[in-house]
């Protein structure tokens, strides 16, 4: 999804493509986070 978004900015400098881009990049980050959070409570052990 990033790299079509980034093509079709790329290609016609659409400022909707960008947006698209920027909101799939900011949902990627969140994801990660959201991945690292449940590694990180799966390894503490519950007192």
């Amino acid at each position: 999804m990033l790299q079509y978004s980034w093509q079709v900015f790329a290609k016609t400098g659409s400022v909707d493509a960008y947006l698209l881009l920027k909101e799939a990049e900011r949902q990627q980050i969140e994801r990660k986070a959201q991945d690292q959070t449940s590694m990180i409570r799966r390894q503490k052990p519950v007192s």
